[in-house]
């Protein structure tokens, strides 16, 4: 693998960029849903879930929406958080991968641990020691 990559973090002054992101965001949420064995809402809750995102992202200093290219092609993104303290009752602090992709054409490449990396190197520099991942259960937990 030769491949050049470069890492951003998505936020409201550079979303404009990603035209295509919010639809991948969209159906990659419906299909994990229904692999979680949940009937997902329509897709406006999905464009609205994932504003919501983004929105944090730009204004937190712990979460990130991270998209990973070569070149102009996306080949796949995350949504962390290096300081979560509300999902589960632990006495510490400790982060969260929400939302892990690579896109199915990628896939089997290596390109997924790339992108494990990089977030884990953020999670390093955050000071964050424990992070506590919500995978898909038929791409997530083969992959992690």
């Amino acid at each position: 693998m030769n491949t050049e990559f470069t890492f951003t973090s998505v936020t409201q002054e550079n979303i404009s960029q990603y035209k295509k992101l919010r639809k991948i965001y969209v159906k990659y949420k419906i299909l994990t849903l229904r692999n979680h064995g949940e009937a997902p809402g329509g897709k406006k809750m999905f464009y609205n879930l994932f504003n919501g995102i983004i929105s944090r992202a730009s204004v937190s200093d712990s979460d990130y929406f991270i998209v990973m290219l070569s070149g102009k092609e996306l080949l796949g993104f995350a949504s962390i958080s290096t300081v979560a303290a509300d999902i589960i009752d632990i006495p510490y602090s400790y982060g969260t991968v929400n939302d892990f992709y690579i896109s199915p054409k990628h896939r089997l490449k290596g390109y997924g641990r790339i992108l494990n990396n990089y977030i884990e190197q953020i999670f390093t520099d955050n000071g964050t020691q424990t992070v506590l991942l919500f995978p898909d259960p038929v791409f997530g937990i083969p992959f992690w």
